[in-house]
């Protein structure tokens, strides 16, 4: 019998060894495994960690970017209200013109138009004490009969075409010409 149990305890003994073999060999390979993921975790992880960086400072930009243009946008906007407010101010002086001055601006602003003679002259409330007969005679000019309210200036009424020397309409068609150079003094 001692051969039989030598034989069990043989076979028992490389069953053993081969069990302790093949449980070492997937505890390594286990390790290996875990420290394979661990790197591979890692490198996301980085990835992640880098992309997030990369995603905070392109965010930060974008809103670094977006209060600039909207403080540009600001500052455009009061430049703006301040030659609106500056044009307003100039048609306000000149609806504050003395009689004299406006006669003076009427005559020279009509020598360009060529006008026939019998054309009608509508007048703004405030300068229509300075056109007198003797400015109406010499002008060639008839005070037209219409009475529309018109804020400053005047307009020339020639067969139908109206020739618009309203205060606020002269500086709107020099406005573009003058923007630049009002804001040069404005700004500058």
């Amino acid at each position: 019998m001692s051969n039989l149990e030598n034989l069990t305890s043989k076979i028992l003994e490389d069953s053993k060894r081969e069990a302790n073999e093949i449980l070492e060999k997937a505890k390594k390979e286990a390790d290996s495994l875990l420290s394979s993921k661990e790197k591979s975790a890692e490198l996301v992880k980085n990835d992640l960690i880098e992309k997030a960086k990369l995603e905070a400072e392109s965010r930060k930009q974008r809103l670094i970017s977006s209060a600039e243009l909207q403080g540009r946008n600001e500052k455009l906007k009061a430049k703006q209200q301040v030659m609106e407010s500056t044009f307003e101010k100039a048609i306000e002086k000149l609806s504050k013109m003395s009689k004299e001055d406006f006669v003076k601006f009427l005559k020279e602003s009509i020598s360009s138009l060529n006008l026939q003679g019998g054309e009608e002259i509508l007048v703004s409330k405030d300068f229509k004490e300075a056109i007198t007969p003797e400015v109406l005679t010499e002008l060639k000019l008839e005070l037209c009969k219409d009475d529309r309210n018109i804020p400053s200036g005047f307009i020339i009424i020639n067969e139908g075409i109206e020739y618009n020397y309203t205060f606020k309409a002269l500086a709107n068609s020099l406005r573009e010409e003058l923007e630049y150079e009002v804001a040069g003094i404005l700004f500058n």
